[in-house]
């Protein structure tokens, strides 16, 4: 399975149309999207964004950012829990749109956005993970993340260029 994870769109329509353009490219089984996703960007179109979400083929997982309200998750056609978890293969990762300060066991996964700074460490046997901001950047520019056979890899949303991976 191939995961596809971005974050903090903030309704911006060429953040939308670079990360759809991606997801295209990048064929993923799955995407995720860890929230903010309609509202605070400076070209913001939220009708263009929905369409798009709409065209997406893959299904979508999402949490639900600070940013986001209860009439989004009708808007998009998608549930916006506060926290999602799945498995991959003996593994779980953790989904949530703000960084997570709970603990987990080692060999699991935790991924948030919230900071527009992409990260990927290990510590104490836990990946922690953030694909960035695919619109709003406070780093060196927009980025995703891809999850495939117990690879973590972040990808510069522009280039295409890995900037770096984790395995499990």
């Amino acid at each position: 399975m191939k995961y596809f994870v971005f974050s903090d769109l903030h309704g911006s329509l060429s953040g939308m149309e670079r990360t759809f353009a991606a997801i295209s490219k990048e064929k993923p089984d799955v995407v995720v999207c860890l929230g903010d996703i309609l509202y605070g960007a400076f070209d913001t179109n939220q009708a263009k964004v929905i369409e798009l979400f709409k065209s997406i083929k893959a299904p979508i997982i999402a949490v639900k950012g600070n940013c986001d309200y209860p009439g989004d998750e009708h808007a998009l056609g998608f549930d916006l829990p506060e926290y999602w978890s799945f498995d991959i293969g003996m593994h779980t990762v953790h989904l949530s749109h703000r960084p997570s300060y709970l603990a987990f066991p080692p060999g699991d996964a935790t991924i948030c956005g919230h900071t527009h700074i992409k990260t990927l460490y290990r510590e104490g046997g836990v990946i922690h993970g953030n694909p960035g901001s695919v619109s709003r950047p406070r780093d060196d520019g927009p980025s995703y993340m891809i999850i495939e056979d117990g690879v973590f890899s972040l990808v510069d949303l522009d280039s295409g260029e890995t900037l770096r991976s984790l395995t499990w």
